[in-house]
Formats: structure tokens, C-alpha cells, sequence
């Protein structure tokens, strides 16, 4: 058994397909591809592959990440390449490494994620808002639980915030021990969502002040 990591981009032209969507056009794509994958167990078997993190609909990113678990006597160069061609325009393989198979699980791995947010109304006091933002000693925010809807301190996830090349930059949490939301950003900086495009630019394993990269160590 084999690991290999995938790094792909979601473009424009498939903005709009839920992760589900994702999910099953990568089944597709493998089976049209001859890949060996291996495959769970029980009535309804599926191919072994694991995605980092879930992009919401409407959002475009160029580093979205999946492990695949694959038969012995593939090459991660060959697989990328042979994916490439079966995925539909869009979904676009950048990159394809071996990983070990006892490489930690990308979901457990990735707490950072990085984006750029195209504001498309006037906004001339945003930067005044993101001073303002970055200034407070809390963010609170409120969410939907279990137990009905809470309060939420999420200024110890926004790692930077700031304005360069004509979008907004985001540096955020992104995971299960913390994981603030793009549209709460929008939200909190007074941004109209209709008028904003979202697009993840990065997603990180961070340790301290250094972001370690997930296709790192791997080879071709």
C-alpha cells in the first residue's frame, strides 16, 4: 500500500460544486483515470481518499489537498498526471508526491489556511476597519451549537489581517482545534458577502511562526 498526495486547484468554472460534488467527481476521475486504489471494506466499497479541508460553495482556491491510498507500483508523478487528464477543467492537479503510509491524516494535519478576498463595492474605510478589528482585545462572534446559539472569541484565530495587491489578505485558524470562518471576517469588516470573492490561497501545517508546507518531504 501506497500514499500519495495531491495538490489541486478549484476554479472558477466549478465555483459552484459542493465538497460532496468534489468528492464524487475524484471518484470518477480515478476510475477514468486506471488508477489502483485501494478501497474500504463493507457492502458499498469506496476508494480510500481523504481531503484536508472542506471549501465552501462559491469559494475558488489554488492549494486544496487529497491523499489518495493507492496500490503498490504507481508512481505519484504518473498518478498526477493521469488525474490531471480525467478531472474536469477546473479542478486542476499541481502537484503529486509520495507521502508514507503512516503520514498523520491531512485533516489532523492542517490548521492554518490563507486566503484573498476581492472586495467589489467602494470601501474606503476598510482599512480603518481592519485596524480597528486587529486592535480588539476579543472578536465574538455568535454560532449555532448543539445546545442552541453561543458566543465565540475567535480574535486568537486571525494570525494577520491586512490589505496588498488589491485584495484582502487572511491569515486564519483552519482546523478542529480552532477554525474561524471567512464570512465571519466579511461579516465583522462591514462587507457585503454578494460583493466579496473568495479565494484560498494556502492551507498549512503552522508551527509557532513557521508554516510547514504539506507536500514537504514527499517525493515523486
Amino acid at each position: 500500500m501506497a500514499k500519495v498526495r495531491i495538490q489541486f486547484t478549484k476554479g472558477t468554472a466549478v465555483k459552484y460544486l459542493s465538497h460532496l460534488d468534489i468528492l464524487r467527481t475524484f471518484e470518477r476521475a480515478l476510475r477514468r483515470a486506471g488508477i489502483k486504489m485501494l478501497y474500504s471494506a463493507g457492502f458499498h466499497p469506496k476508494p480510500k481518499l481523504a481531503f484536508a479541508s472542506a471549501l465552501a460553495v462559491g469559494v475558488t482556491s489554488e492549494a486544496e489537498y487529497v491523499d489518495l491510498e493507492v496500490a503498490d507500483g504507481q508512481s505519484a508523478s504518473w498518478i498526477g498526471e493521469r488525474l490531471h487528464e480525467a478531472l474536469p477543467r477546473g479542478l486542476d492537479v499541481v502537484k503529486s508526491v509520495a507521502v508514507p503510509s503512516s503520514a498523520p491524516a491531512l485533516m489532523a494535519t492542517v490548521n492554518t489556511a490563507s486566503y484573498c478576498l476581492t472586495v467589489r463595492e467602494p470601501a474606503a474605510a476598510l482599512p480603518q476597519r481592519i485596524q480597528e478589528l486587529l486592535a480588539r482585545e476579543n472578536v465574538l462572534v455568535e454560532r449555532q451549537g448543539k445546545k442552541g446559539m453561543r458566543s465565540l472569541d475567535v480574535r486568537p484565530w486571525i494570525y494577520a489581517l491586512s490589505i496588498e495587491d488589491s485584495c484582502i489578505r487572511l491569515e486564519a485558524a483552519s482546523g478542529s482545534a480552532g477554525n474561524l470562518r471567512v464570512e465571519e471576517v466579511i461579516q465583522l469588516l462591514g462587507l457585503n458577502p454578494t460583493n466579496v470573492d473568495v479565494h484560498r490561497t494556502g492551507l498549512w501545517t503552522r508551527d509557532g511562526h513557521t508554516k510547514l508546507d504539506l507536500l514537504a518531504g514527499g517525493t515523486a
